[in-house]
């Protein structure tokens, strides 16, 4: 990239850039170590081993607009990488079990990438995270207490399914289940071959991650929490089949702009939004 000559304002320090492409992290790290690039984004813990103690070198963290969540089938009585003849996640006390027995601190510091305990939807970049919320429990005795009265003591065997770069986390994941005897099996699969399953809503339990573009929470509840509703575009990421006709309502009515407000107050709105949405 070149800058303009002609842009309105002054030309700016930087007048030419490169930028090169399909790098993974440890090829990141190697190209700035050796003075090949003057910035790169590394998110292994590897990489930045790599670049640690260099003078020469600073390391800047911030946190991203993607949050990484476990989902599971809502939308069948019987799911289909779950042997038997009912589907536990339509249980409300199976889905607490699991996010009690996860200890998300320990899971995010065993990762092989940079993260950080999720506790809501979006992380604190997003507008939309709500920081009077309290972090999850993690309450191990509590989750085998509840799958037990959801007739699952011995619990059950299931297929969690992922993608390529999140499998380390899914294994994770699987590990921290095994003390609820939820025997889990991570099969990792191409981007196509996820997204076709996940669309049909045969996944039974799987790995995801969202990120909100636009820097606002809407984005999710429009794609990921709304019933699907492809006329409207509702609903497009809700693999697993999510629906409450109440919280529909009010995403939606969330979009809205009230109409006590005024024509000036509406532009100062729109234009204060623009970069965002354009970022």
């Amino acid at each position: 990239m070149t800058a303009s000559p002609t842009h309105w304002d002054r030309r700016p320090d930087v007048t030419d850039a490169t930028f090169l492409l399909a790098r993974g992290s440890m090829e990141s790290a190697g190209d700035l170590a050796r003075g090949q690039a003057g910035l790169a984004q590394v998110t292994s813990r590897e990489a930045e081993r790599l670049l640690d103690g260099r003078d020469d070198l600073r390391i800047t963290r911030r946190t991203e607009l993607f949050t990484k969540m476990l989902g599971f089938d809502l939308a069948n009585e019987r799911t289909r990488f779950v042997p038997g003849k009912r589907n536990p996640f339509l249980s409300r006390a199976v889905r607490e079990a699991i996010s009690l027995a996860i200890d998300r601190r320990e899971l995010a510091s065993d990762l092989s990438v940079v993260a950080v305990p999720a506790h809501q939807l979006v992380p604190p970049t997003v507008f939309g995270y709500d920081s009077s919320l309290p972090d999850l429990p993690h309450d191990p005795a509590r989750a085998r207490r509840l799958l037990a009265e959801a007739g699952y003591p011995d619990g059950f065997d299931v297929t969690l399914h992922t993608r390529k770069r999140f499998a380390g986390g899914a294994q994770r994941v699987a590990a921290l289940l095994s003390p609820l005897r939820i025997r889990v099996t991570v099969e990792v699969l191409d981007d196509l071959r996820f997204f076709e399953l996940g669309t049909r809503h045969e996944l039974s339990f799987f790995l995801i991650s969202f990120g909100c573009a636009s820097g606002d929470i809407s984005d999710l509840l429009d794609a990921a929490v709304h019933t699907v509703d492809d006329t409207r575009r509702f609903g497009t990421s809700n693999i697993g089949g999510f629906s409450d006709r109440a919280l529909d309502e009010e995403i939606e009515k969330s979009a809205q702009i009230p109409s006590r407000v005024s024509a000036s107050q509406r532009c100062s709105r729109s234009w204060s939004a623009s970069p965002a949405s354009t970022s």
